[in-house]
């Protein structure tokens, strides 16, 4: 057993890792707008494309701000953990065996 401690988090790779996992929850929301939008231009109803629009263009926003918000959460976690210290993993050998 170990303990590791994390210290730092980058802010450039917290972007990405937040770009990572919301790439999938965004495009299906995207692909929703695409087809509200479709339905509402094929009925002639105004108030489909009304809300479909939105849903094509607050995805790629709304990726930005939580980008831009974790990287704010990193900045300050790596100024706090640099203070008063950082999160503390055990970690621990699969192969090694363990005494009992």
């Amino acid at each position: 057993m170990r303990k590791v401690e994390i210290r730092e988090i980058g802010t450039t790779s917290m972007f990405k890792t937040t770009i990572y996992l919301m790439i999938i929850p965004m495009a299906l929301m995207a692909f929703i707008g695409l087809m509200i939008t479709i339905i509402g231009a094929a009925t002639g109803k105004g108030t489909l494309l009304v809300v479909g629009i939105p849903y094509l263009i607050i995805p790629f926003f709304l990726i930005f701000v939580y980008g831009a918000l974790s990287m704010l959460v990193a900045l300050v976690y790596s100024a706090f953990a640099k203070k008063f210290g950082g999160l503390e993993l055990t970690l621990a050998d699969k192969d090694a065996p363990t005494d009992v």
